[in-house]
């Protein structure tokens, strides 16, 4: 369900401009606007969800793989030789 006050619904519909690193059917990457580090990247999902748990195992999974993808390109790209993950979600 998409929440008209979600930041990232609102990067997803394109009403708040972002810089997109990847792109897949259910996932954006983008730049995130205050990096705590070089290639400091978040994973939007393009469907609006509560926690992780709403995250339904067909779609977790792809995001698992779509996470691998991007991180792997970001460290051929030479912005680490390693990553982070972090969960957040936006609970507006």
């Amino acid at each position: 369900m998409e929440d008209g006050k979600c930041i990232f619904c609102r990067i997803i519909k394109g009403q708040i401009n972002s810089e997109i690193i990847a792109e897949s059917g259910s996932f954006i990457a983008i730049k995130d606007i205050k990096p705590s580090a070089e290639g400091h990247t978040l994973i939007i999902p393009k469907e609006h969800f509560i926690t992780l748990l709403d995250v339904p195992d067909k779609l977790g999974n792809e995001m698992l793989r779509f996470t691998k993808q991007v991180a792997s390109e970001l460290m051929d790209k030479k912005f680490g030789d390693g990553f982070r993950l972090s969960w957040r979600f936006n609970n507006n």
